[in-house]
């Protein structure tokens, strides 16, 4: 899940944008990813 830590860097410090849709977005993957690991 080090993508995660790439998003966050990329937008603290190249000033991507963080709207609240994509902030959603990524809490989603982030929750099917967890989702899929404890159901195996």
């Amino acid at each position: 899940m080090a993508w995660v830590l790439l998003l966050i860097a990329g937008i603290v410090l190249f000033g991507d944008p963080a709207g609240v849709a994509r902030i959603a977005c990524i809490g989603l993957i982030v929750a099917g990813i967890v989702g899929l690991k404890l159901a195996t």
